[in-house]
């Protein structure tokens, strides 16, 4: 007999790669709760569901449940994780997940109170080329990684510095903590950057005494996210560029390369290279096999810590 979840998704809007995910697969979305009554019915109509939401509160009540699906905020965000822990549901939410590090810790008290998987989808943990690297970082048949260093670019926005930094910082941080582990010392060195552009360079040195370069710069085009990840030990280096492509240079071999899946216009290509999919997997097993998952909440308020550090940092420059 095949497993499903009842599932209910909150804020997605009608982004049509969500609903792909959620379609064929173990997690099966029965309602639908958006702030535009006309949209959560039109949804609903579309795909099919057996309910239309604008109150949170009521599709809890009413509808059969195991989990939700939390996408844009809706409401009072932090109040919809709450209320959805308390009625026992396991929970995906869209980075970064609460507010603050201490929500985000409550959160996961909240969960282990309840039993419920709590999982803050960081997709970019999932994406294949980044579970090759964490797969070798994990397995450490060269020894353990000496430096790392990223360059990450966000689009160019009209938001103040700290607002931006707060946003672009926080997928980078978090895939560098899945690798390496926690940031024992922080700092950073703002970038002059004409025409209102953003930047900032991030030193930090691991647990595991790894040390880290993190460049986060934003532009103007093109309007999407890039960037390039290395790892480096004794002899040997690793990394990917965006979430498509990751190398690996063996101690005295060739450079071998693997490139995820081929450019493409099929969205469902795309889907699985930018690894939520992968997420939203692995949020289903947890949910089957009653497993711990790396990426819940309380890895989300570890997240949140680094990000407010790194702006206390930028703040006194």
């Amino acid at each position: 007999m095949e497993r499903r979840i009842r599932v209910g998704s909150i804020g997605w809007g009608a982004t049509s790669s969500l609903w792909r995910d959620l379609v064929g697969g173990p997690l099966v979305t029965v309602a639908v709760c958006e702030s535009d009554a006309a949209l959560a019915e039109g949804i609903r109509d579309r795909y099919r569901l057996e309910g239309a939401y604008t109150e949170v509160r009521a599709m809890l009540s009413e509808c059969d449940l195991s989990a939700v699906l939390i996408g844009s905020p809706l409401g009072a965000y932090g109040e919809i994780v709450r209320m959805s822990l308390q009625a026992g549901l396991h929970v995906y939410a869209v980075p970064p997940g609460a507010s603050t590090h201490e929500e985000a810790e409550s959160f996961a008290a909240h969960a282990a109170y309840t039993e419920s998987v709590g999982m803050v989808g960081f997709p970019l943990r999932h994406a294949p080329a980044h579970s090759d690297i964490r797969r070798i970082l994990a397995e450490r048949p060269y020894g353990r990684a000496l430096t790392a260093r990223l360059r990450w670019t966000e689009p160019r926005t009209t938001d103040d510095f700290e607002t931006w930094l707060a946003r672009a910082s926080m997928a980078p941080i978090d895939l560098l903590r899945a690798f390496l582990g926690d940031f024992k010392e922080i700092s950073v060195r703002r970038l002059v950057q004409a025409a209102g552009r953003y930047g900032v360079i991030v030193s930090a040195v691991t647990r595991n005494d790894t040390v880290v370069t993190a460049e986060i710069t934003s532009v103007g085009d093109p309007p999407h996210s890039r960037f390039e990840v290395e790892v480096a030990g004794v002899g040997w280096r690793a990394g990917a560029s965006n979430t498509d492509q990751y190398w690996l240079s063996p101690p005295t071999q060739p450079v071998q390369f693997r490139r995820v899946t081929e450019l493409s216009s099929d969205p469902e290509a795309d889907s699985d290279r930018t690894g939520r999919r992968q997420a939203l997997a692995l949020f289903a097993e947890a949910i089957f096999d009653s497993r711990p998952i790396a990426d819940d909440f309380t890895s989300a308020a570890k997240t949140l810590e680094h990000v407010d550090r790194i702006l206390r940092e930028a703040r006194v420059l």
